[in-house]
């Protein structure tokens, strides 16, 4: 069973549990983006809504994101090295993303000498969060990390934390109210806008500011709503005549694996689309395939969260654009967080953010399931740690 496969059952298996965990999750976005190299917005602030104006704009946003980021996002140094023996522990879903984070997690945790532990919880059970997060504080933590499942579903368990003086590290869940026990919000609603603005510039220009795209969101899922209604809203700001269609997927939808027919369904209803976007890449893996059939090969397909074989569908022509999201990457951002708050120093906002990257058949180099960016994003944190 390919790892797509495997990506969209679990997602499916998850529906039922995110839907409640999700309900209270607000989709407000954001039209502007900062790199994690601290460089200018990946938007082009204050771009012309007509023709060739606001496909310059767009172009220039899509050259730049196509180089490899170089430089991650926080800069300023740890005061000291962090003390050693510290114990962080992360609670584990079942999803190829979550395994991403541990394994960033589990690298960084090492190379400041610190120890590791993973609780496992199913995102179909959240009760199976709450007696991890529960369990996970018998182990007198520094901070426990977590990812996917939003704050309304764990909020209970925030007082024994905050008397515990244990800190919460969430990852890619929706918004979250920053305290003194949940300093930092990784992989945050503006990271994933900031990657949606990417993908609204790379089709303006790519379309030459006349594309008609048909674009897939689960609204439930916070996080992917953040990107389309960013994607959209550049979109809406470079190109006075793009047209772009929501394709809204219901959970049963993506349980049954039914997100490919209902795309091939909205493609046959509207000929003048030329264009399916995805926030995230795994719901349309295939698609081509799909869409060959009925006559439509010419459809050109892109989005965000590219899985191995999104990103191997570049190198073929089956897809053409990927924004690329780094989970590795977020691991350490945790380990930066954590031993920023044990010195006492400030955490920038989601920790200095994602790298950004545009991934096409040109930039993409050897296909992963993750974006491993800057090539010595690990050397770069030990440094800041002084340690390594």
């Amino acid at each position: 069973m390919s790892r797509v496969r495997v990506r969209a059952l679990a997602l499916g298996a998850a529906t039922a549990a995110l839907a409640l965990a999700c309900a209270a999750c607000s989709s407000s976005s954001s039209s502007t983006a900062s790199n994690a190299a601290g460089s200018s917005s990946a938007t082009a602030a204050g771009a012309v809504a007509s023709g060739g104006s606001g496909v310059a704009a767009a172009q220039a946003v899509v050259n730049k994101y196509l180089q490899a980021p170089t430089k991650i996002g926080v800069t300023e140094p740890l005061k000291s090295a962090p003390p050693k023996g510290k114990l962080i522990v992360f609670m584990q879903c079942e999803l190829p993303q979550c395994h991403q984070d541990d394994v960033g997690i589990q690298s960084a945790a090492a190379a400041v000498g610190w120890n590791f532990k993973t609780i496992s919880f199913t995102n179909a059970n959240p009760p199976s969060l709450i007696s991890g997060m529960q369990q996970a504080l018998t182990y007198k933590p520094a901070a426990v990390a977590l990812s996917g499942i939003t704050e309304s579903v764990w909020q209970s368990v925030i007082p024994a934390y905050e008397k515990a003086g244990v800190a919460i590290i969430p990852m890619n869940l929706g918004p979250v109210t920053i305290t003194k026990t949940v300093p930092v919000n990784i992989a945050s609603p503006s990271d994933w806008a900031n990657v949606g603005n990417i993908m609204g510039s790379w089709f303006v220009a790519d379309s030459g500011g006349k594309g008609h795209a048909i674009f897939v969101d689960v609204p439930t899922f916070a996080v992917l709503q953040e990107y389309t209604n960013a994607a959209e809203a550049t979109i809406k700001a470079q190109c006075s005549q793009c047209t772009v269609t929501t394709l809204n997927i219901s959970l049963t939808q993506l349980g049954n694996n039914q997100v490919i027919p209902a795309v091939v369904s909205a493609v046959q209803r509207d000929p003048s689309a030329d264009y399916v976007l995805s926030a995230d890449g795994a719901f349309v893996a295939g698609l081509s395939s799909s869409l060959a059939p009925i006559g439509r090969s010419d459809i050109k397909i892109a989005g965000g969260d590219p899985s191995l074989q999104n990103e191997q569908d570049l190198l073929t022509g089956k897809a053409q654009a990927w924004t690329g999201q780094a989970y590795n990457y977020t691991g350490w951002e945790v380990v930066d967080s954590v031993a920023r708050m044990l010195e006492g120093m400030p955490i920038p906002p989601s920790d200095g953010g994602w790298p950004l990257m545009l991934l096409t058949k040109a930039s993409v180099g050897t296909p992963s399931d993750d974006l491993n960016y800057p090539a010595d994003f690990q050397q770069q944190f030990e440094q800041l740690w002084h340690v390594g």
